[in-house]
């Protein structure tokens, strides 16, 4: 970080911090720095001490759980989840469904899905009604957090004759109906029994 009058060395930051401030994506970021932007009265350039070569970069390991026997479990900034046993041998967790769009392992017998993980080790807890995806190279920098398309029909407003529902869950209480069961009858995949519709 330098300032910009006297080209005088203010202090450091990572890219993942900046990023996460200010809601940047990795090609936002480096647009950003090439225009030469301030970051709190600062302008940004690469420390070429600690820089990438080619497509290697330096791992960087954040702890997310860690057992009563002292196995400790970290998510890395290039996509894995890596366990760490107590006579120091390391393991990378093989996923399950590698190619689906949200692979997963088991820690301590509990599904943790890899891109949501990494995202709230290096950035923050997130919301229930918000995933994760990767949008190119397995890079913790190249994950994006979108809206889960389930709760946000969810959320939509419905409505059964006059009776409005702020939500399908409103209203799958009220009627005594399962949530997928009426988003079926919405989409006119089953029939409408209640005679449900989306609110103007």
């Amino acid at each position: 970080m330098l300032e910009p009058s006297t080209n005088k060395c203010m202090g450091f930051t990572t890219d993942t911090d900046v990023m996460h401030e200010l809601g940047l994506t990795f090609c936002q970021f480096k647009r950003f720095v090439m225009q030469g932007k301030e970051y709190k009265g600062c302008v940004l350039i690469e420390d070429e001490s600690n820089s990438f070569d080619g497509d290697k970069f330096e791992i960087e390991y954040r702890l997310i759980e860690e057992t009563e026997r002292g196995t400790r479990y970290y998510a890395t900034n290039d996509l894995h989840i890596v366990s760490v046993f107590k006579n120091g041998n390391k393991k990378v967790l093989k996923p399950r469904n590698p190619a689906n769009s949200a692979p997963s392992v088991q820690i301590n017998y509990k599904t943790r899905y890899i891109y949501r993980t990494c995202y709230e080790a290096f950035y923050g807890k997130l919301k229930d009604n918000e995933r994760v995806v990767l949008e190119g190279k397995r890079d913790v920098r190249n994950l994006k957090v979108v809206k889960s398309w389930s709760f946000a029909q969810n959320e939509k407003k419905v409505c059964i004759g006059d009776k409005v529902y702020s939500s399908i869950k409103e209203c799958a209480e009220d009627t005594h109906y399962d949530r997928s069961y009426i988003h079926k009858m919405l989409e006119g995949v089953s029939t409408n029994l209640l005679g449900v519709r989306y609110a103007e």
